[in-house]
């Protein structure tokens, strides 16, 4: 900081240290700026002036921070961090940064002001090809994706180091950002062989300084798209009863290559290393599809169904047995054990005999229970049915009439005969369904 740096330029380097290092303590601060505690304090009390937010905590382990105020404080980026966040709007924003959509407007102004050595790499950024992005993107690291993107406008060679150890020179044509990944489109040099690399799996580029001239026709995406739909272990044939019209807005071009084999049909042929993922897809395809090939892809659309059939069904739980009570009005039932509940019977079904043994007499148990009779429509009401209380949600009560009627009974086991066991005190009415038997703790 030099001597003769104005008041306002000082305030401005302290509100980019606080957001650097929130939490900064004053004598922080005063270094930072090359200026006493004091000084330091009056160049926030200048932000605080401005309506910048500056929240202070005293004590041995206080400092400063930007708190949450009526408007937004000016915010500051390092170089990295402004290429990492071109490439996060990236992901969700692909237009003009002149339109007038959110997140254009913000990245115009990230563009704007960005420093001379740091705005040629993002503007070469912003107009990667990209389309459809994912939140599950692979993120590169930025300042080599930039330099990617800077060969790929240049039209300049670039020897690339790749994850797999291998080394080799490419006519960088294109940077493509599709299905959540970052892909480098081009040409081995001195040969005629296309590659699609995934730029978090490029280790290092280095310019060569010489030049070349992509192809005048490219069209970036679609490449990327043939190469991701070919190539990979298992062969995909799939007919689909339905017109080609219908199923071309459905079947993404990674999928494979979609033909017309009549008014009503079509065949997509393809490839893919994930059955299941492929699978997923085609769950997305309308009309009926019979999968031809390969045998991995039938099972697992076969798996794939069964799941999303599961997905609809109600659960299976069906009742073990049925309570034998003297109650069988509900006007005449306590509504606890202990207000005069009588002696039960739990009459269980002998298919689940065995899962009596290890009970014995005298064991407290929770009983689980069906209130058959109960109205499932009832969301309120008046405790203990006193209507001189007020009304109250059936969850914070123990009333039975609820939308799931289940019933919980703690109580004694008096005597096991086989699939019969005798409780000490019931309040369930007579042929009430038992869910469940379980041991009671404490």
């Amino acid at each position: 900081m030099t001597e003769t740096a104005s008041p306002t330029g000082r305030a401005l380097l302290a509100l980019e240290a606080i957001q650097q290092a929130p939490g900064i303590t004053g004598e922080r601060l005063a270094s930072r700026l090359g200026v006493t505690d004091r000084a330091a304090r009056r160049y926030v009390g200048i932000l605080r002036e401005a309506g910048i937010p500056v929240e202070s905590t005293s004590g041995p382990y206080g400092g400063y921070r930007l708190g949450r105020g009526a408007r937004m404080p000016p915010l500051t980026f390092s170089s990295a961090e402004a290429l990492g966040l071109v490439m996060a709007v990236l992901q969700g924003w692909h237009g003009s940064v002149e339109a007038d959509h959110p997140a254009a407007s913000a990245l115009g102004k990230i563009m704007r002001v960005l420093p001379a050595a740091v705005a040629a790499p993002a503007e070469a950024m912003r107009r990667v090809q990209a389309q459809n992005p994912s939140d599950a993107a692979a993120m590169p690291d930025p300042a080599l994706a930039a330099a990617i993107a800077q060969a790929c406008e240049a039209g300049e060679q670039l020897r690339v180091a790749y994850r797999t150890g291998t080394e080799f020179v490419l006519d960088p044509w294109a940077v493509v950002v599709r299905h959540g990944r970052w892909y480098l489109l081009g040409r081995l040099a001195g040969a005629d062989a296309r590659r699609v690399l995934r730029l978090d799996r490029i280790i290092e580029v280095t310019p060569t300084g010489q030049l070349f001239t992509p192809p005048v026709d490219l069209d970036p995406i679609h490449e990327v798209e043939e190469h991701l739909a070919d190539g990979w272990a298992y062969d995909v044939e799939v007919h689909i009863a339905a017109a080609f019209a219908d199923v071309a807005r459905c079947v993404p071009r990674m999928l494979g290559r979609l033909e017309a084999t009549g008014e009503q049909t079509c065949v997509l042929r393809g490839s893919t290393d994930n059955p299941w993922w492929y699978a997923e897809q085609l769950a997305a395809v309308p009309g009926e599809l019979t999968v031809v090939a390969p045998e991995e892809l039938r099972r697992t659309v076969g798996a794939v169904a069964a799941r999303l059939g599961r997905a609809v069904e109600r659960p299976d739980v069906r009742p073990i047995g049925r309570v034998e009570s003297p109650l069988t009005d509900r006007a005449d039932a306590p509504r606890q054990p202990d207000e005069g509940a009588p002696p039960a019977v739990l009459v269980l079904d002998p298919s689940v005999g065995d899962a009596v043994a290890g009970l014995q007499v005298g064991d407290r148990i929770v009983v689980v229970t069906w209130f058959d009779r109960a109205d499932r429509d009832v969301r309120t009401t008046h405790p203990r049915s006193d209507a001189s209380l007020p009304l109250t949600g059936v969850f914070a009560t123990r009333s039975p009439d609820r939308p799931n009627p289940i019933g919980l009974h703690t109580v004694r086991v008096t005597m096991i005969d086989g699939p019969r066991i005798g409780v000490d005190a019931l309040e369930a009415l007579d042929a009430t369904p038992i869910l469940d038997i379980k041991i009671a703790l404490g």
